[in-house]
């Protein structure tokens, strides 16, 4: 968190405005507020993470652990396979859709301050790969 700040805070032109879009959960909005560049934020319930459902809370190998029939699923499938409970790697693509059109409208620089499995998506997005390999960026 605090090397992103920093990494972010370095590289912004101290004379343009940088444009922060997070999510609603508090962590990614007291990671926001830790910039020191001059920016205006808005808050997305969008930018919120994949719903895992009844997996929330587990890490992707606690949940490879834990629950190998699923585990073995999502492995052949990560686009269309949903959590028990919550969402596949598809319903977060669409979700975020009114997002990567408001970035791509932007005039400024933008930051998007968010949580893992958003990030993979939009990386996926920009870097015009399959969003079935979203899982997999690092």
């Amino acid at each position: 968190q605090e090397s992103v700040v920093r990494t972010a805070n370095g590289l912004a032109d101290r004379r343009a405005k940088l444009k922060v879009l997070s999510s609603t959960l508090a962590r990614a909005a007291a990671t926001a507020d830790m910039l020191t560049v001059p920016s205006s934020r808005e808050e997305y319930y969008m930018l919120s993470p994949l719903d895992k459902g009844e997996y929330v809370g587990l890490s992707m190998e606690e949940i490879h652990e834990q629950h190998p029939d699923f585990w073995a699923t999502f492995q052949t499938d990560h686009l269309n396979t949903r959590f028990p409970g919550g969402e596949c790697y598809r319903d977060l693509m669409n979700r975020l859709e009114g997002v990567l059109i408001e970035i791509e409208q932007q005039t400024m620089p933008v930051l998007v301050v968010s949580h893992v499995s958003v990030l993979q998506v939009l990386l996926c997005y920009f870097m015009k790969k399959p969003i079935s390999e979203a899982p997999n960026i690092e």
